[in-house]
């Protein structure tokens, strides 16, 4: 009977059938990161800011210097990676603003926080305490 469920069932690879996942730690990753969205979203803020910041510091050092080729190259290529970071946290910002006004993170959170604490915290207990026993 077991066996005409799985024969009758499609196999649809999924993400979690290329590798080997920590399960345990998956889980894990995921309440933290719903219980952390909030303070990740400020944190980047101040990563955004503070990278406009440098930025602007290059430019008035740009302004008020003469640079000489190897320096400007230099230069360059240090503004080049400063602004494609601040894409980057500024793409990351806001898909995080975006999850966060669709879902209730704070609810999640602790929701997952239950469901992690009941699989994964008590299923150790009660491990230790059978190998305690035998």
């Amino acid at each position: 009977m077991k066996n005409d469920i799985l024969t009758n069932q499609e196999r649809i690879t999924t993400t979690f059938d290329r590798e080997n996942i920590d399960i345990k730690r998956f889980a894990k990753q995921q309440m933290e990161f719903y219980r952390d969205v909030k303070q990740h979203i400020y944190n980047l803020k101040i990563d955004i800011a503070e990278i406009g910041a440098d930025i602007e510091d290059i430019l008035y050092r740009i302004e008020s210097e003469s640079y000489k080729t190897m320096d400007s190259c230099r230069v360059f290529k240090e503004l080049k990676l400063l602004r494609n970071m601040k894409r980057s946290k500024e793409r990351e910002l806001e898909c995080c603003i975006q999850m966060t006004r669709k879902i209730d993170c704070d609810r999640l959170a602790k929701i997952l926080e239950n469901s992690y604490s009941k699989v994964f915290v008590n299923s150790v207990t009660e491990l230790k305490k059978a190998v305690d026993v035998a």
